[in-house]
């Protein structure tokens, strides 16, 4: 799935909903969001002989069933 630019979101919601400003205004607002959306990670480094490890659990349902 390619995601939407911020021409295409513009062009969208002018179509469905008329004049509603200018273009610099929703490319300004999809830059923040997905500045604010994206992953972030944080390197971990460990001495030899160390590590971490890390476990948990899931409930997952699909098809309604658990």
């Amino acid at each position: 799935m390619q995601p939407h630019t911020d021409k295409d979101i513009f062009e969208r919601i002018k179509n469905e909903y008329g004049s509603i400003g200018r273009y610099t205004i929703v490319k300004d607002y999809v830059r923040e969001h997905r500045h604010r959306n994206k992953e972030k990670f944080v390197p971990l480094s460990h001495t030899p002989g160390h590590s971490q490890h890390d476990f948990g659990d899931a409930l997952v349902v699909v098809a309604g069933e658990q």
